[in-house]
């Protein structure tokens, strides 16, 4: 089993999700759709910027240097993005649930 699965995999053990949790199974559920749906992954990005501001970065910075919008990028852009998205959503739930053992 590969990290993404794994750390979801916990996740989807708890009692109650957060909405931080929830969103990371969102997030992994449009990574790993096949085939990939461009819309509802563009919609999941928006979602997450604008749930989480830090998130923000990592699309606009994109988007500055492509001088495109999320609907102009390609599928791989998308998908690179709701990647990076899930990392620091994965890196900063994992750093949470340390601080409250």
């Amino acid at each position: 089993m590969d990290f993404i699965s794994t750390g979801t995999e916990i996740l989807k053990q708890e009692n109650v999700l957060t909405p931080r949790q929830k969103d990371i199974i969102d997030t992994e559920k449009e990574m790993l759709k096949s085939p990939f749906d461009r819309n509802t992954a563009i919609g999941q990005v928006e979602k997450n910027c604008m749930s989480y501001p830090e998130l923000a970065l990592g699309v606009t910075v994109p988007i500055a240097i492509r001088g495109c919008s999320l609907e102009q990028m390609t599928n791989d852009d998308i998908l690179k993005i709701l990647q990076l998205q899930f990392g620091i959503l994965m890196a900063e739930e994992g750093v949470r649930g340390i601080r409250n053992q």
